[in-house]
Parts: structure tokens; C-alpha cells; sequence
């Protein structure tokens, strides 16, 4: 319908422009205008289906040809069976690869369904070993958010460090949803078996990880490779860009919402981490996992109701010094202080800590696992105030300002040495979508209030959504409680929840009922539980009451008599 708005009646073949240009000044003349919009809707919708379907076409039966490697020649693809006898998808692309083009192949050739959740799983390339109780739950964690949230799991695709542990994760869980491995191409052990088109690969005897390269994980269902034109230890880190770009495609065009995991790392994570933030996404970093995960948390853990920053910055950056030296270099102050800065503008919800020892996470209730940390950050920030979080911001530069300049107009000597980070992490803040004044529009507000009780109503979560409705009643008051709660309701109705439904008509305390939802709204509806078909005495009554003739006009006016 956009298409005749904006550039008129789609161009006809040229054999059929001089007839159609005859009838057309025939016909013009004895149809209105509104018959003649109709015409050009009608054109148009067929030319976008028909384009349609032809994308959809080319992508289901010759989804690989559309990609390339590095030197422009056909890309290689097929299937990888490992050890355990698991196969998954690959494809070898270049760094320069559409993300648009790629999406479209993930799902339309490989058939994957658009995921609810992005889970971006960063940190250590190196082996590492994390605390018994902590690997459990880190592992049963992850594997009941991806499954709860229908989302992927997004890796590095390796079999080392924290790639290795999430493949494994999955792979002893039997997880059915998609685990993507991005990995560079470059630095894959075995990559010589893998040339050639609609290939079934046996990966077997692939050299250990070195520097200059890693097999790829058996836990993982589909891998894309990178080719930079790179090999061995040079071609690490040049896969990050086509990542980076693909997840925030997801973001920004098909509005799935994301959140980082940090699980120990060295200096390289501490970037991927700042990135997310800017975008900004929630992240939630495993503070007790070592390296960079140990270092963020051990900055972020300082109390933000501290008066001077550079106070803050100080003790934080001593404690550092202490027990992670490596990250106590102006470099790392640099990016830990930014990162800091991006979190207090949102109101300390966008960094979320998981510390198994108090069993909690920071800033929200005790006694919650790994799989509620990173759902619940998600609508945590998506729920944030937008006036907290202008005020905050505002709080925040006056702060700089006031810190910036002491009593003589000269700069204090801590802080001299972060000014050019002051000023870019300013300008980042500015351009922050959750502290732009734009943010004050009500209807905006109640937009994304309502994603986020749809995606805990998705989860088939009650626990989140509990928390949501609470909030909601304890910052917008009775009325919003009551519109809010009515909305899960029908959401929980409309996708069959039976556990969602039951929490919220107990936890209304009868204030709320079927009768305040739209029951009609439920026979528009596909029946996905099977219902009726599973009854067939209801069916024959159904049947049987379509196929009586309707009641005899004498008959019904006796009755009214």
C-alpha cells in the first residue's frame, strides 16, 4: 500500500504499456478516483507479493549462491559431523557479507525461526576453569533462558575458553534451539576439509588449539566462517565486525532485543563489552568468573551514591591495582570509567552482576539463578524511567562540571588524565536513546512497558512478570497496575499460558477478572494446543449446528407471540 504513495502503479512489461496505455484512457475516464486508488493498490500489492515471493524463493532453494569468498569465488558449504555424531550447518562468507542478505539465509535456507531473544555470549578465547557450583549454574542457566525465550545463542564457535563451555553446556542438555558459531575462517582447524558445495564433512583427527588456530565446537548447530584473506594467528578478531553488525541488524531492523554475557575475558572483552553498552544492551557479567568479567564487576560494585566520581574512580581503580594489575592501566581506566558513566546514565540498569555466593544479582531481589539475570535484565532496562534516567544524566554532568574545575578554575590531577574519555563518553550520553528528551512521550513509555510484559508472558514466566506488575504499581501507581496487569492477561490468553493465567487471577486478589480482557479476541486466533480436534463429540455438535436449517419465519413469530 506505501508503494503508489510514494512512486505510483508499479512499471508494466513493455509489451503491454501500449495497450494498457489505450484502456487505461478508456477506463480513466468512467472510474472515480477512488476506484482508480484502488486499482493502483491492488497493482501494487501483487508487484511487492510477487517480489516477494521470489526473494523468499531464491533464499529457500539457492540460498548459498547469493554469498562469496574473499576472492569472489563460489562459497563453501554443507554439513559438519563431529565425534558425537551431531551435524551442523556451515558456511564459509566474506567479512564483507550483506547482514540483511545473511539474515535472510539464516532463516529462509536453514530454516531457523526468528529468535525472541539475542544471547551474545562473550569472553576468555583461552581455557579456563570455573568453580563447580558456578559451572552448574551457569550451564543449566543459560540453557533455561535460551529455552524459555525461544532466542539463539550467539559464540565464538571455537572449542576453547568460553565458546568450549556453552557448546558443551548445550550438547548435555540436548538444547533444541539454534547455537550460532561466528568464527574467522582463517583460524579454523580442519578449514581444508571444508571446500566445496553441499558437502557432508567428517570432523575428525583436526589439529588441538594453538595460537594459530582452534577446531570448532561439536556443541553448536550452525557455524559462519569468515574469510578475511587472513591465516593462522593474524586472522583472529576478524570475524568480530561481521558479528557485531549482524547482531545489531537483529536489533535495530527486526527489533529483537539483546543481552551480552560476560564470562571472564582479557582486554579485547573489555571493548565488545563497551560497544554493547553504547548500543546500549543489557549486559550481565559473572563477577566471580576471573579476568575481565572480575575486573568490571569489581568497578561496578562501588557504591553510586558516592558524592565525587573521581572518588569513586579512585577507590575502584586501588582495588584493581590489587588484585587485577592488568586492568589498572590507563587504557582499561579509560574504558571502566566510560563504562560506568553509561550505566549511571541509565539509571545502574544496564550492568547486572551475578554473584553465586549471595545467590542474587545487583539491583534486584534475592534468591535468583542465571536464567532470571539475563531475562530480567532485559526488561529491567527497557522499564527504566525515562525521567530517572534524564535526571540521572543531567546529576552526572553537573557532577563532571563541578569535578572538572576546583576552586582555582584548574583541573584536579585525577582527573587529567580522563578528560578526552569524559568528553567522548559525553557525547555518547547525549546521543543515548534512553536519555533523550524524546523519552518523555507517555505513549513511548507504555509502548515499551507492554513489549516487556509480553516477552515475560512469552517466557511463560511469572516470577519476571511479577516483578514487572510490582514496579509498575510502585512507580505509576494504582491505574497503570490495573492496565498493565489486564494486558498480561490477554497476552497469557491469547498465546496459551496456563501458569501465567493462573498466577495473575491469584495474584489480582479478585480485583481483576475475565470479564476486564477482550474475549473475542481469542477466535481469531490459531488453536495451537489442538483442542477441538482432539474432541470430536464437540465437533459433530458443531457441525451439526452450521449444517440445521435455519428455524421456519412462522415459527419464530409464533414463538414472539
Amino acid at each position: 500500500c506505501v508503494w503508489p504513495v510514494l512512486f505510483g502503479a508499479p512499471p508494466l512489461p513493455r509489451g503491454e504499456m501500449r495497450t494498457s496505455k489505450k484502456k487505461e484512457d478508456s477506463e480513466t475516464s468512467g472510474l472515480s478516483a477512488t476506484r482508480q486508488r484502488f486499482v493502483d493498490i491492488s497493482r501494487s500489492a501483487l508487484f511487492i507479493q510477487a517480489r516477494f515471493r521470489h526473494a523468499k524463493t531464491v533464499f529457500r532453494d539457492f540460498g548459498p549462491s547469493v554469498f562469496c569468498n574473499r576472492m569472489g569465488d563460489p562459497c563453501d558449504h554443507g554439513d559438519i559431523v563431529f565425534l558425537s555424531d551431531r551435524a551442523a550447518k556451515y558456511i564459509v562468507l566474506s567479512e564483507t557479507s550483506s547482514t540483511g542478505l545473511l539474515s535472510k539465509f539464516v532463516e529462509g535456507f536453514w530454516g531457523v525461526s526468528k529468535p525472541e531473544v539475542l544471547i551474545s555470549v562473550t569472553g576468555g578465547a583461552r581455557d579456563f576453569e570455573l568453580s563447580p557450583p558456578l559451572a552448574r549454574a551457569f550451564k543449566s542457566g543459560l540453557v533455561e533462558a535460551a529455552t524459555s525465550s525461544r532466542g539463539w545463542i550467539v559464540t565464538g564457535g571455537t572449542d576453547t575458553g568460553v565458546m568450549k563451555l556453552v557448546g558443551d553446556a548445550c550438547l548435555e542438555s540436548h538444547l533444541s534451539v539454534p547455537v550460532i558459531g561466528i568464527a574467522p575462517y582463517g583460524a579454523t582447524n580442519g578449514n581444508d576439509k571444508l571446500a566445496g558445495q553441499f558437502r557432508r564433512v567428517m570432523y575428525t583427527n583436526v589439529p588441538s588449539p594453538s595460537k594459530d588456530g582452534a577446531p570448532l565446537n561439536g556443541g553448536h548447530t550452525h557455524f559462519l566462517l569468515v574469510d578475511s584473506g587472513l591465516a593462522g594467528r593474524g586472522a583472529w578478531g576478524t570475524e568480530i565486525k561481521l558479528r557485531s553488525r549482524l547482531e545489531n541488524f537483529y536489533v535495530e531492523r527486526k527489533g529483537v532485543p539483546r543481552v551480552v554475557l560476560v564470562v571472564n575475558g582479557g582486554p579485547g572483552t573489555m571493548e565488545t563489552v563497551l560497544e554493547a553498552a553504547r548500543a546500549p544492551s543489557p549486559i550481565v557479567v559473572v563477577a566471580d568468573s576471573g579476568g575481565a568479567a572480575s575486573a568490571i564487576s569489581r568497578y561496578c560494585s562501588i557504591s553510586r551514591d558516592s558524592i565525587s566520581r573521581d572518588a569513586r574512580h579512585g577507590e575502584a581503580m586501588a582495588g584493581l591495582a590489587k588484585d587485577f594489575p592488568a586492568y589498572a592501566n590507563d587504557r582499561m581506566a579509560d574504558k571502566l570509567l566510560e563504562l560506568s558513566q553509561l550505566n549511571d546514565d541509565c539509571g545502574g540498569k544496564l550492568v547486572t552482576l551475578f554473584r553465586l555466593k549471595q545467590g542474587d544479582f545487583s539491583g534486584s531481589a534475592a534468591g535468583c539463578d542465571m536464567s532470571t539475570s539475563l531475562l530480567e535484565a532485559i526488561t529491567k532496562l527497557w522499564l527504566s524511567s525515562p525521567a530517572d534516567d534524564a535526571l540521572s544524566a543531567e546529576s552526572s554532568l553537573l557532577r563532571r562540571g563541578t569535578e572538572a574545575r576546583s576552586s582555582d578554575g584548574s583541573e584536579p590531577s585525577s582527573s587529567r588524565g580522563h578528560t578526552h574519555s569524559l568528553g567522548n563518553s559525553l557525547g555518547n550520553s547525549r546521543n543515548n536513546s534512553w536519555t533523550s528528551m524524546d523519552q518523555f512521550n507517555p505513549n513511548r513509555m507504555r509502548s515499551r512497558r507492554k513489549r516487556a510484559i509480553l516477552l515475560a508472558v512469552r517466557w511463560d514466566r511469572p516470577d519476571i512478570l511479577e516483578r514487572i506488575l510490582q514496579q509498575q504499581r510502585e512507580t505509576a501507581g494504582e491505574s497503570c497496575w490495573s492496565e498493565a496487569h489486564t494486558a498480561a492477561l490477554q497476552f497469557a490468553l491469547s498465546l496459551h499460558k496456563p501458569g501465567v493465567i493462573k498466577h495473575l487471577l491469584e495474584a489480582s486478589q479478585q480485583t481483576i477478572s475475565l470479564k476486564d480482557v477482550n474475549l473475542l479476541d481469542l477466535y481469531g486466533n490459531v488453536d495451537g494446543l489442538g483442542y477441538l480436534a482432539s474432541q470430536p463429540a464437540l465437533q459433530k455438535v458443531l457441525v451439526s449446528s452450521l449444517t440445521a436449517p435455519p428455524p421456519a419465519r412462522a415459527s419464530i413469530q409464533g414463538k414472539k407471540a
